[in-house]
């Protein structure tokens, strides 16, 4: 057309069992850079917390995750947009609680952190892994800030060195207030 070669594609198949991921938009910014603020952000956290979020964040969840997209549709809805939102909300989470100083406005800083990681943790099991396929059946049975709560408790429930109570509760009830 106009002097170029072009491509006509008449027939298709799709394969079984190919990732369909790296073919679907991305976040702009490196992964690399994503993962390694993540990293940071989890060792700056104190031991308990720490431990519970690398428990829940392990495995296939972990993955998912790092690449799943944050929503079905506008904001998030891209691969790695769940990480990337994640280390977004810690951010500005960790703004607002220094704009207000720690005598106008007392905090855990660590469970702030901790919970902005974790908030949307249950969209890794609601979402599909890309953006605007159809729904995994769970989400017709809990929605995402539910799942979030469950997963944390869960890991909590199976760690040795467990979080005190307060603390535990106060992390779900960020979770579930967000």
């Amino acid at each position: 057309f106009n002097g170029a070669h072009q491509l006509r594609v008449t027939d298709a198949q799709p394969l079984p069992d190919a990732d369909l991921g790296p073919f679907t938009p991305s976040i702009r910014r490196p992964l690399a850079d994503l993962l390694a603020e993540y990293e940071e952000r989890v060792t700056q956290l104190d031991e308990p917390l720490a431990v519970l979020v690398r428990q829940v964040l392990s495995g296939d969840t972990f993955e998912r995750y790092c690449t799943w997209p944050a929503a079905q549709y506008k904001h998030g809805a891209v691969r790695h947009g769940l990480l990337a939102h994640s280390i977004r909300v810690a951010a500005l989470a960790e703004s607002l609680a220094k704009a207000y100083g720690p005598m106008a406005l007392p905090h855990d800083h660590a469970l702030v952190a901790a919970a902005a990681l974790l908030h949307d943790i249950g969209k890794t099991q609601a979402l599909p892994p890309i953006a605007g396929s159809a729904l995994p059946d769970i989400a017709a049975r809990l929605d995402h800030v539910t799942l979030s709560a469950l997963m944390v408790q869960s890991a909590a429930d199976g760690l040795d060195a467990s979080l005190a109570p307060e603390r535990l509760d106060a992390l779900l009830h960020i979770i579930l207030a967000h």
